[in-house]
């Protein structure tokens, strides 16, 4: 799936799912340079699009904290490692731009070849993963409310601009200057005119409604 149309350049999380030794095998089977993350000031190209490689089993990362540090604001594409075969679809959410998945047990030979293709500018993700996130966000916009019947005040417009970015409720009361208990008082009253369940379907219904 194609989705940019400029290639990507790709950087390894601390917890990336790979050893050192499957890290070489991968750059010398894919002909493919990956970065470490802490790195990333160095060898950042803004002409290319960033992909940071992610342990799926990883319980300190937040994916909805994570921004490109050379455009704050802006999210990062993101693909996961490690993967079991069957995700739910929040899991999958989670993950914001997700791009790519690679399962367990995986060998060297289709996870370089994933790498090339995440590189030249494409997704790698297997038909029955779109099929499950098309169908899940087909479902949540036939269940929205068309946008000229929701009445959202000032200040809910812009909470719900910055969540679409993907702020956390820290960087949501940073950036606006509020208690993250204010915060969460203006989501609950967002989430009922807009007809949303929680985060996941509040931006999906932003990034579909808002200019």
């Amino acid at each position: 799936m194609y989705f940019d149309g400029i290639n990507s350049q790709i950087f390894l999380h601390e917890n990336c799912g790979f050893d050192d030794n499957t890290i070489k095998q991968l750059v010398k089977a894919s002909g493919i340079q990956l970065y470490r993350l802490e790195d990333w000031h160095q060898k950042y190209k803004p002409s290319m699009t960033p992909m940071i490689l992610v342990d799926y089993n990883d319980p300190t990362f937040e994916p909805i904290d994570f921004e490109n540090p050379s455009f704050p604001g802006q999210n990062i594409n993101m693909v996961i490692t490690q993967a079991p075969l069957h995700l739910r679809t929040t899991d999958l959410l989670k993950y914001g731009r997700l791009r790519g998945i690679f399962y367990k047990q995986q060998v060297i030979d289709e996870i370089a070849t994933g790498l090339q293709t995440l590189s030249q500018g494409n997704s790698w993700l297997s038909r029955s993963v779109t099929d499950q996130l098309l169908s899940y966000y087909q479902s949540v916009l036939i269940r929205y409310a068309p946008p000229h019947t929701i009445n959202l005040t000032r200040r809910e417009m812009e909470v719900l601009e910055a969540l679409r970015i993907g702020k956390s409720n820290y960087g949501l009361a940073e950036q606006l200057f509020i208690s993250e208990h204010t915060i969460k008082s203006h989501l609950y009253k967002i989430f009922r005119k807009i007809n949303v369940k929680n985060r996941e379907e509040a931006v999906v219904w932003a990034h579909h409604f808002l200019p």
